[in-house]
């Protein structure tokens, strides 16, 4: 993105990470953008579709009932 000349809206970014379940390590990410802290998600919205980490639909399906 610097390369470019863009920069991320700390407000509006979001950090989900995609791993298999049986991973032993499952300690959540942080990153830092302009010295905010952005801390990974269990789920997130995006296009109207309830994402989560462990890509199942679950979350999706409970918010269409």
């Amino acid at each position: 993105m610097a390369s470019n000349y863009l920069v991320a809206n700390t407000e509006k970014t979001k950090l989900l990470v995609f791993r298999p379940s049986h991973e032993k390590d499952q300690t959540p990410i942080m990153i830092n953008i302009d010295g905010k802290k952005i801390f990974e998600s269990e789920c997130e919205k995006l296009l109207g579709l309830h994402i989560s980490k462990d890509l199942r639909w679950a979350g999706h399906v409970q918010v269409m009932k």
